[in-house]
């Protein structure tokens, strides 16, 4: 694709941020990825492949125009994919059926939120991917974090009775709607690795699930009351 058109896509997507019009700006700068993955000799990899489409978007969020053509500092972006693969290589491998899975629940992810203009939650993940809420989170790599009350307080996590807390989160979890569900993922971490999640804040969180700041605050106050009955429930 000429620079022009690239150039045109990024200027459609600075003029109006939709997802559609990022992912097609993305889209129009495939040459540039496939000459990174070729060059590390990752073509045929789905996960580096992923990681590349993620690298390309984040480089199309932080461009400057002003500083240089688009294409170019994907390209210097892209080379954190030269220490993805180092990684990758090491002693420890990832099996191709995990990261073929891993691909597969990338691609959910962006056609699910391509289709309805919002991300999806575990349990929609679960139901377009056929995979348990169980096996979404070994993908990520990660162990759940439950959530207290001092984390939806203050973002901050503390571990009390696992086992209890845990099975109290599951019960709540299923039991919520959608926008309870993704409030417990972004807040709390849930389904996510606990040592890397960095919960959002509520003006954020309420951006996101497009609500008021006040009703984040009142969700996350019922969530943690009836997490804890639960937990409280099944300690006794």
């Amino acid at each position: 694709m000429s620079s022009q058109k690239i150039e045109e896509l990024y200027n459609s997507y600075a003029s109006d941020p939709t997802q559609d019009n990022l992912n097609a700006v993305v889209k129009g700068l495939k040459p540039t990825i496939d000459y990174q993955l070729a060059s590390l000799g990752v073509s045929a990899d789905p996960v580096m492949k992923s990681k590349a489409h993620v690298y390309a978007a984040e480089a199309v969020l932080n461009f400057d125009p002003e500083k240089s053509a688009l294409p170019t500092f994907v390209s210097s972006q892209l080379r954190k994919l030269s220490r993805d693969r180092r990684s990758m290589s090491g002693p420890i491998k990832i099996p191709e059926r995990m990261q073929l899975d891993s691909y597969a629940l990338y691609r959910a992810e962006v056609d699910f939120e391509d289709k309805n203009g919002r991300e999806p939650d575990d349990i929609e993940l679960s139901d377009v991917t056929g995979f348990s809420l169980k096996k979404i989170g070994q993908l990520r790599s990660g162990s759940m974090a439950t959530p207290t009350e001092m984390a939806f307080a203050d973002g901050q996590q503390e571990k009390d009775s696992p086992d209890y807390l845990d099975e109290a989160t599951n019960y709540v979890y299923h039991d919520s709607d959608h926008v309870d569900r993704k409030l417990l993922e972004l807040k709390t971490g849930y389904g996510r690795k606990s040592e890397n999640f960095i919960p959002m804040k509520a003006k954020d969180i309420a951006a996101k699930l497009n609500i008021s700041p006040s009703q984040v605050s009142r969700r996350s106050l019922r969530l943690s009351k009836k997490i804890n009955e639960i937990k409280g429930a099944l300690e006794s």
